[in-house]
């Protein structure tokens, strides 16, 4: 019974690799959207949050590249899917404001 236990990963990174991922790029997406990350990418400060599909690029690439080099691919998913979900909103969100603003007028 010993051995099934030493067997079993310990800690939540171990047990839910993709969750972590998916929460690591929270915690990016939390820092970046303080900081002025959006400067570093030629835009102004509000287009940090409106575009934050396309401008996650800048550090979700990066971070998923050295999850790879960390031979931690399943944590690499889980970037990957934290990344498509926010792409896939902020496009929803973009295209529920510009139907609103075609109202205008």
């Amino acid at each position: 019974m010993d051995s099934q236990a030493r067997s079993r990963p310990q800690g939540f990174a171990a047990r839910h690799p993709r969750v972590f991922g998916v929460l690591i790029l929270i915690a990016l997406h939390a820092v970046f959207a303080v900081l002025p990350a959006a400067e570093w990418l030629g835009l102004k400060r509000e287009a940090s949050i409106l575009l934050i599909g396309v401008v996650q690029l800048a550090y979700a690439i990066p971070a998923i590249l050295l999850s790879l080099k960390l031979r931690h691919p399943e944590v690499a998913k889980g970037l990957v899917i934290g990344a498509v979900i926010t792409f896939l909103a902020n496009m929803a969100g973009c295209a529920a404001m510009f139907a609103m603003l075609s109202r205008i007028g």
